[in-house]
């Protein structure tokens, strides 16, 4: 439906049975992992992704939606098209610990699991929060800013505009994949790495921009280990304690600010409805 040119790799499809695999759990654009994600992009040419991940910062590529977001809807046409016979997915909580399989039709179990893991992870709010301190949940969820940035992407559904984001990450590999440390070396600003993106969609790069886009409507105060010529480069203010950037964000909000505590950030999502 998106023109994009489906490339798979060929011993996929000699096969006589199709069986994907895998976890299922949210995803901060593709709605959610699992499924039809086990062939695209599992199995799928690197240019075939990108083609499907250049809609990552469409309105309607967010975690927990399936119907209307662009990126899951051509992961399952793709699926489709290949022919997946049969599905097995786990359904993990945040000690790693299975807790669900969802196996059968590669739709209707998905959907399945998709449900089981609203009523679990899916948490209403009834009002935006000024201030959200999110945590990824641990190690090493947290071992880079590549992947300490999928907690800031569920506290984004449960802020206000202009409010802050509080994320404590301990990031002890650094930035992380290649191509996203690049990006944030601090010769472009958030606007331009959106923009250059929207033209130039790059793998792992796209993450740098989705940090960005988050950057636009509210502050991220990032508490972490990084070294400071790192720290430096960075779009987003830094602290050394939690405390510390708690205390900076309070004296920006006001003392009746309303926060809102995420320990588990990247499983964690906060469902508003005004």
């Amino acid at each position: 439906k998106r023109s994009n040119e489906v490339s798979v790799f060929k011993e996929i499809l000699k096969a006589d049975f199709i069986i994907a695999t895998g976890n299922l759990e949210y995803h901060y654009f593709a709605g959610f992992s699992g499924g039809a994600k086990a062939v695209a992009p599992g199995v799928c040419s690197r240019n075939t992704i990108a083609n499907n991940h250049k809609h990552f910062l469409d309105f309607g590529a967010k975690a927990g939606k399936i119907e209307g977001n662009p990126i899951r809807e051509e992961i399952e046409e793709i699926g489709e098209m290949v022919g997946i016979d049969f599905m097995v997915n786990a359904v993990l909580n945040s000690h790693k610990k299975i807790v669900k399989v969802v196996a059968g039709n590669i739709t209707k179990a998905h959907r399945e699991g998709a449900e089981y893991i609203n009523n679990i992870f899916g948490v209403k709010i009834d009002s935006l929060a000024d201030i959200v301190i999110a945590s990824p949940g641990g190690y090493p969820k947290d071992i880079d800013l590549y992947q300490t940035h999928k907690a800031m992407e569920n506290a984004l559904l449960a802020v206000k505009k202009g409010g802050i984001i509080i994320v404590a990450g301990e990031c002890r590999d650094g930035l992380g994949e290649e191509s996203f440390a690049e990006a944030l070396n601090g010769k472009l600003s958030p606007f331009e790495l959106i923009e250059e993106l929207k033209n130039n969609f790059i793998l792992g790069r796209h993450k740098a921009s989705r940090l960005a886009n988050i950057n636009l409507n509210t502050e991220i105060y990032l508490v972490s280990t990084l070294a400071d010529e790192i720290k430096k480069n960075l779009f987003i203010k830094s602290f050394n304690s939690l405390e510390e950037a708690f205390s900076d964000a309070i004296k920006v909000q006001g003392e009746k600010a309303r926060v809102l505590v995420v320990p588990y950030g990247n499983s964690t999502l906060p469902v508003f409805k005004d």
